[in-house]
């Protein structure tokens, strides 16, 4: 792979996860979920490495 194609992909799955977080997080919230909870989850095991 090029790398230019390696960025493309890289910007792809970003846009993607990031879309999917936009549509599926206020999803959640009006279901009740605790969708900070969730975030501080993640923000937490990303900061542990």
């Amino acid at each position: 792979m090029s790398a230019l194609s390696i960025l493309f992909t890289i910007i792809g799955i970003t846009v993607e996860v990031g879309a999917t977080a936009m549509i599926l997080l206020p999803c959640l919230k009006k279901k009740g979920i605790d969708t900070e909870d969730i975030l501080q989850k993640v923000e937490d095991d990303l900061q542990r490495g």
